[in-house]
């Protein structure tokens, strides 16, 4: 599945309600579509929750830049995580929701 076919797959399954998820740190988020867009957001009934303090929206292009590492991060390649951190704040978060449409 390439990365615009994931994207389509994580708006058909987020269209309908907001889920919450966990990173695999086990922080708990929530993430949802609206308009046309994905977002983030914390969850505040949860525990251990992120520090996500208002919705944040995740650009197409910032999804995509992630998605290429997914499968290297997936497969524990060593040194992934520094080169993800320089990609997006959000990659963790971004994984798990990616995680979630599989």
């Amino acid at each position: 599945m390439n990365g615009s076919q994931m994207l389509d797959a994580i708006f058909a399954k987020l269209s309908s309600e907001e889920q919450k998820l966990q990173t695999k740190n086990g922080l708990w988020f929530t993430a949802y579509v609206k308009k046309g867009k994905l977002y983030i957001n914390g969850a505040s009934e949860c525990y251990p929750v992120c520090d996500i303090k208002r919705p944040r929206p995740i650009p197409e292009k910032e999804f995509m830049e992630v998605f290429s590492c997914y499968d290297h991060w997936a497969n524990g390649k060593t040194g992934i995580r520094q080169i993800i951190r320089q990609k997006s704040m959000n990659a963790a978060y971004i994984f798990a929701i990616i995680d979630f449409a599989k």
